[in-house]
């Protein structure tokens, strides 16, 4: 298996974090071959208190887990702001990102099975083994709904 970074891009999640954090320690994929990159763009909310409880209850278990921030840009179309501060957090996640890693980036609104990381691994070595796809992923369930 190989090293894997797996970045969320966080924003005023704090109520979705509940259902996603526990969806991400239930994942089989070895934790120890996973960079944990969550991007925060200045939550108002109690987003980042809770990624810092969850550091520090299982930072551990992963080989890291980071914290970031980037300043919060205001757009005067919403759905352009959320895709702009999207963007941004996941370029913010490829920067730090050791650069040997896969990366994978899930949204903190979807959780998944057990198996989903291990998976989405195992089906692009087994279907992308030339390298010509840069992205795969899948919603399994948004939370949303």
């Amino acid at each position: 298996m190989n090293n894997l970074t797996v970045g969320v891009p966080v924003y005023n999640c704090a109520d979705r974090l509940k259902y996603f954090l526990p969806s991400l320690l239930s994942q089989v994929y070895p934790k120890k071959l996973i960079d944990l990159i969550f991007v925060d763009s200045e939550s108002k909310d109690r987003t980042r208190s809770i990624l810092d409880h969850f550091k520090t209850q299982h930072g551990a278990l992963y080989k890291q887990v980071v914290i970031d921030s980037i300043p919060h840009v205001e757009l005067a179309n919403p759905t352009h702001t959320l895709y702009e501060n999207c963007a941004r957090a996941r370029n913010r996640i490829v920067e730090l990102s050791p650069k040997q890693n896969d990366v994978l980036f899930i949204d903190s609104d979807v959780t998944g099975p057990s198996d989903a990381i291990r998976n989405l691994v195992r089906y692009v070595r087994v279907h992308n083994a030339d390298g010509s796809e840069k992205c795969v992923g899948w919603v399994v369930q948004n939370l949303h709904q």
